[in-house]
């Protein structure tokens, strides 16, 4: 007689609660960078200043450099300056152009094209994964066979 693994089952539900909360979440992320780009209007920025920040972590006993980047924009005769770029790669300099989308009712608010679709792509496959395990666990909590059972 097969008996379920209650704490087996209970972990592997736990799973796939978790991975459902993921692809959910990656699901809202991707949806609200989607409807923000429906509307959004590309403008070109410039990046005026790029900041570094040099950290020494003990953990790694190395140094870490966090850049900031800086850009200037114009929208609609407005102009928007020294605003913060929440991205940043080392063909960055001074003078280059980047491309943004600004939010027409608040030009203040932008987003790169790609920075929010990577994240939602992470959790839905990190989520996956996780459901994955947790459906193997669940198979796995009704496959075990009771002592009793095993000494017959």
């Amino acid at each position: 007689m097969k008996k379920v693994n209650w704490i087996t089952l209970i972990v592997g539900l736990g799973f796939m609660l978790f991975a459902t909360g993921l692809i959910l979440g990656g699901y809202f992320i991707n949806k609200s960078h989607s409807d923000f780009m429906d509307t959004a209007v590309e403008t070109e920025a410039t990046i005026v200043d790029i900041k570094e920040e040099v950290e020494y972590d003990r953990l790694d006993e190395e140094y870490d450099t966090e850049h900031t980047v800086f850009i200037s924009y114009e929208f609609d005769g407005n102009s928007y300056e020294n605003v913060r770029l929440s991205y940043y790669t080392s063909s960055m300099r001074i003078g280059n152009k980047v491309t943004i989308y600004c939010d027409p009712l608040n030009p203040s608010e932008f987003r790169l094209k790609y920075g929010l679709n990577v994240v939602g792509i992470i959790l839905y496959v990190v989520g996956g994964v996780l459901a994955l395990g947790g459906f193997i666990i669940i198979i796995c909590s009704f496959a075990g066979k009771s002592k009793r059972a095993k000494s017959v």
